[in-house]
């Protein structure tokens, strides 16, 4: 009955943990009525618990009940451990993940302590994989290369096994690592899936019945119908242990012939989720370090006023303003800003006027004019010096033999003729209104 009952809790744990639940919703602050949403916001944060820290109290007690009844003893080899007991090396691992999900907020202090439970949890994870001789030779150098810019003593301090870190070689760039690992990672998950979909469609799963999401946290925990015959639950048994049917491992879905080559293939695959959590919890324990001690609190000072508290300008920076800018490491030691240019260019540009207008070249502007026909061609001496039409005409029919000739006195001919034709019309003194005699 227990195994059964810690069967129930593993699967439970792994399946909060693959889809948890919502956060809790932020709560409204009222700041007419501060005593009762304080009192508000205390009752609830008192109440609603942090859906990590949730699925960390069940899996502490799966773990309490495996360490209780004994599931697996530290002196069992690979080949002493059945199938079904497998699973409970999965719980440091996902507890390593889950110390990290859970939310401080800006705490520091808590979050300090979550990162070093977290690589704890993972550090007894990959000390006991590595043990069992679970873990291949490749991935194994693999993951220690992963660890090369964690510092050595904190490796020593989280426990974790010597034997990982010692890769005999000069590491690769980290970029090839995390190419690797990615490639290595996607191609265990696609073998975890064809067998999983094997699996699922050889025991006729139902469609109802809730699985992870996520490969990673599918350890094949599903209900299934149990016969009241003692001998069908030891084949079931000797099923999970041997494999299922008659395929071999290179006919099997994703190289994967049995439930147990699929927990092996698993716990694969959280190695490599672990020494990644351990390189990340690292790089922000860094950045925690470094950040700036919080003001200490000072019940001497006044108690600000109501409008003092809702003022959007920021307090003046704790970080010093005298002394170098950098550390003879590249660290930024205080704020600073690059400029563009120099600093006299900067003081020249200082007064300028308090607005800014549109801009245009002369050329422009001049061109704008002459469109809207604001400036005036023409005049002066080389309009006076210019010859007129008629003289130009005289000029042009004065060139003998020339068809410009012809049209020069054609057009003196016409414009006669229009003459005349007026001058008949008109009689002279015709328009004179004022003298007629």
């Amino acid at each position: 009955m227990s195994g059964q009952t810690l069967s129930d809790l593993i699967a439970t744990v792994f399946l909060r943990a693959a889809d948890p639940p919502p956060p809790p919703p932020p709560q409204a602050f009222d700041p007419r009525a501060p005593e009762t949403s304080t009192s508000a916001s205390a009752s609830s944060s008192s109440s609603a618990v942090d859906p990590a820290e949730a699925t960390l109290s069940l899996l502490a007690r799966a773990q309490q009940l495996s360490d209780s009844i004994g599931v697996i003893s530290p002196n069992d080899a690979l080949r002493d451990i059945s199938t079904s007991s497998l699973r409970t090396l999965f719980l440091p691992s996902l507890q390593s993940e889950l110390q990290t999900a859970v939310r401080t907020g800006t705490d520091h202090s808590a979050r300090k302590q979550r990162l070093a439970s977290s690589q704890h949890a993972a550090a007894t994870f990959l000390n006991r994989t590595l043990a069992l001789g679970v873990v291949p030779p490749t991935t194994k150098q693999l993951l220690g290369w992963t660890l090369v810019n964690v510092p050595a003593n904190e490796l020593t301090g989280i426990g974790l096994d010597s034997s990982l870190t010692s890769t005999g070689g000069a590491a690769p760039h980290a970029r090839e690592v995390k190419i690797s690992l990615f490639k290595l990672e996607r191609a265990l998950k696609s073998n975890l899936e064809q067998f999983r979909d094997a699996y699922q469609a050889k025991i006729k799963l139902d469609s109802h019945v809730k699985v992870p999401s996520d490969v990673g946290y599918d350890l094949l925990l599903y209900p299934r119908s149990r016969s009241s015959d003692d001998d069908e639950e030891e084949d079931d048994d000797d099923d999970e242990d041997q494999g299922l049917g008659q395929e071999t491992p290179a006919s099997a879905p994703g190289g994967i012939s049995s439930v147990r080559q699929y927990l092996l293939a698993q716990l694969n695959l959280h190695s490599l989720k672990t020494t990644q959590l351990i390189t990340s919890a690292s790089q922000e324990l860094e950045l925690l370090r470094s950040l700036p001690p919080p003001p200490p609190p000072n019940s001497s000072q006044p108690s600000t006023s109501n409008a003092e508290e809702w003022r959007l300008d920021r307090n003046p920076s704790s970080l010093p303003t005298t002394g170098p800018l950098l550390a003879p490491t590249g660290k930024v030691l205080r704020p600073f800003t690059i400029t563009p240019s120099t600093r006299s260019s900067i003081a020249s540009s200082v007064f300028q006027p308090s607005h800014r207008l549109p801009t245009m070249s002369i050329d422009q502007y001049l061109e704008e004019e002459q469109r809207r026909g604001n400036i005036i061609q023409g005049g002066g001496q080389a309009s006076y010096d210019a010859p007129t039409s008629t003289e130009q005409r005289q000029l042009r029919a004065e060139m003998d033999g020339t068809r410009d000739a012809e049209d020069a006195e054609e057009d003196q001919r016409t414009k006669d003729l229009q003459w005349d034709a007026f001058s008949e019309e008109n009689r002279k003194g015709a328009g004179n209104t004022m003298n007629r005699g």
